[in-house]
Order: C-alpha cells, then structure tokens, then sequence
C-alpha cells in the first residue's frame, strides 16, 4: 500500500516509495524541549515505533510501516494519519525531521543514533 501522503501533486510521476535506507535502521532519540524526549526505532524492512514521553505524563507511542520517497518520510499507521515530513541525514549518528503541515517557523527535531 502506498500512502496517499507520499503522493506527488503532479500525478505521481516520482520513484515509488521504499522502505527507509540502511543508515535509518536503529533507534534515533530526540529531546525537542527538556521535557519531552521522543524516541522512533525503524527496523529493517521499515516497522517503526514513534514514542513520546513527556515528563510526568503517560508515554504515547504509534507503530507502523516507515517509508521513504526522496526527502520525505511517512511513518504510516493503521488507525490514524501518517506522521509525514521532510528528512535529512547530515552526518552519520543524525537524522533531521520536519512535520509537513506545521508552521514553517517551528524548528525541525534533530534526533541522534542511539548505540
């Protein structure tokens, strides 16, 4: 199933969407404000978890099917939309993600390879 979120608005005429790259594989953690850490594990073959866990509340987390077209990611879920935005891998150990459809003022999350 390709998601409709990874669609291009000139009648889809880029490279199919694919499971993330090697380099994407592993646990990534980011920590957008001192309270709140958010970790996404994608696994080989492209299975994601993407927990929040604010500081003193109850952990969320959504699970899926990661995919990736150009520099876009979609973590596609079977109830509920996909979390979809633009990605970057500056160097090895970093992955840069922002959220389509949120303010072009609100910064990207700078997540970190875990070990």
């Amino acid at each position: 199933i390709v998601p409709s979120a990874l669609a291009s608005d000139e009648g889809d005429q880029g490279p199919e969407p694919t499971p993330p790259p090697a380099e994407m594989v592993g646990t990534w953690t980011a920590k957008p404000t001192p309270e709140v850490t958010i970790t996404l594990i994608i696994q080989d073959g492209g299975d994601f978890t993407w927990k929040v866990e604010p500081q003193g509340k109850p952990a969320t987390s959504i699970t899926g099917q990661a995919l990736v077209r150009l520099d876009e990611l979609a973590l596609t879920q079977e109830q509920g939309p996909p979390l979809v935005g633009k990605f970057a891998l500056p160097k090895p150990g970093e992955l840069t993600f922002s959220s389509l459809g949120t303010s072009d003022k609100a910064p990207p999350l700078n997540f970190t390879k875990g070990s």
